[in-house]
């Protein structure tokens, strides 16, 4: 269960995306994601990863652009380990068929 405290709300610009072959899929569906955002904000925190000065990223990631294109500032977070992301990103790329995430 998240709890609130567990909830981060970190500006999108220090929020970058993980997988280097990602294209955002601009189409009506995501124009209407982005208005939705703009209305009611972001529904589920992201989880994110703190590498550096950044946190990364690794799924969600056209709600997240969606977010980012929607003007949002902030959106919330949940901060995980590094090893936690590595177990999110081998599950991930267990459904990927193009290519895989490297881990961190």
């Amino acid at each position: 269960m998240i709890k609130d405290k567990d909830i981060k709300n970190i500006p999108v610009e220090k929020i970058k995306i993980g997988d280097e072959e990602f294209e955002f899929k601009h189409n009506e569906f995501m124009k209407h994601m982005e208005q939705e955002m703009k209305l009611y904000g972001v529904k589920r925190p992201f989880d994110v990863t703190k590498i550096g000065e950044d946190y990364v990223i690794y799924n969600s990631l056209n709600t997240f652009s969606a977010a980012k294109n929607a003007g949002l500032k902030t959106v919330p977070c949940k901060v995980i380990s590094n090893k936690m992301m590595n177990e999110k990103i081998k599950e991930l790329n267990y459904h990927r068929r193009g290519h895989e995430l490297k881990e961190i």
